[in-house]
């Protein structure tokens, strides 16, 4: 029994001693192999390459060589418009946080470069891009709660933009696109206000009101937003303001004086069930007052 259990424990033995073994060769070896690298290739075949996938739509390989000269020739030829074609890759990829950083780290780097406008002209874009859908978004719900933080941010950058760089080949359609940013905040900003009208808050529609006519003053929102300052100073009983408002809006919209007249200004199916009298009121004393 005796030699027969001795056999058994060194035939264990050997078999542990082997297993341990091959595990120390697999770990040795693991740790002897070296992670693959990209293949050391020129700047100039790494911006080629770029080239030709930006021009055969694909991005993401553009960006991947692009990144490669960013990485390996920080200081080389081709370095700056490499930068440049980074910025127009992350954008095309819709990766616009990423379009913005790398305008913003030009700026920086290349601050004096010839083509540095096109850099905040495209940081202007990544930022307006983020939130072009915005306003079809904020439509369903609530306005007041949502953050219109990204759209201002659009707005402020275009229009340095315009100021520091008059002259760029990028000034017009920069215009257009800030057109439409200032339309789609005074859109918003009535929104807020007739949100605001509907509860009764009548002082934060007027301010919201009187926003778009101090900031957007070229907006064709401003003879709505004279109609609800008026609203909204009717409401809280301010004759002689509410008076200046209606008469603004006479001289200045007769058309739209008109429209807001004749009970448009607000659906009032929607607000009658919350104070009476309202086609009065909405009518600025131009249809005379409601049969009781």
């Amino acid at each position: 029994m005796n030699k027969s259990f001795s056999k058994i424990f060194t035939a264990r033995m050997v078999k542990q001693t082997l297993s341990t073994l091959v595990l120390c060769f697999v770990f040795l070896t693991g740790c002897n192999s070296k992670p693959e690298v990209s293949p050391e290739l020129s700047e100039e075949t790494y911006f080629r390459n770029a080239q030709e996938a930006i021009a055969d739509e694909n991005f993401i390989y553009a960006i991947e060589q692009l990144k490669e000269i960013e990485s390996r020739f920080p200081f080389g030829v081709y370095a700056p418009q490499a930068h440049l074609d980074l910025i127009y890759a992350y954008y095309e990829s819709e990766d616009y946080d990423n379009a913005r950083v790398s305008a913003d780290r030009f700026t920086k780097l290349y601050g004096s470069h010839e083509k540095v406008d096109y850099a905040y002209y495209m940081r202007a874009l990544s930022a307006y891009d983020v939130d072009r859908g915005f306003l079809a978004r904020v439509l369903p719900s609530s306005p007041a709660e949502r953050d219109l933080k990204p759209v201002y941010d659009a707005y402020t950058l275009f229009n340095r933009f315009i100021l520091d760089y008059p002259k760029s080949m990028y000034v017009a359609d920069a215009r257009q696109r800030l057109k439409y940013i200032t339309n789609l905040l005074a859109e918003h900003e009535l929104i807020v206000a007739q949100y605001y009208i509907k509860r009764q808050a009548y002082l934060a529609a007027a301010n919201r009101a009187r926003y778009v006519l101090e900031n957007f003053p070229n907006s064709p929102e401003v003879p709505k937003a004279i109609a609800y300052l008026a609203v909204s100073y009717r409401f809280m009983e301010m004759e002689d303001l509410a008076v200046e408002a209606e008469t603004r809006l006479t001289k200045a919209f007769p058309e739209s004086a008109k429209l807001y007249a004749q009970g448009n200004l607000i659906p009032l199916d929607e607000l009658e069930n919350e104070q009476k009298n309202l086609t009065e009121t909405f009518t600025f004393g131009l249809m005379g007052k409601s049969k009781e």
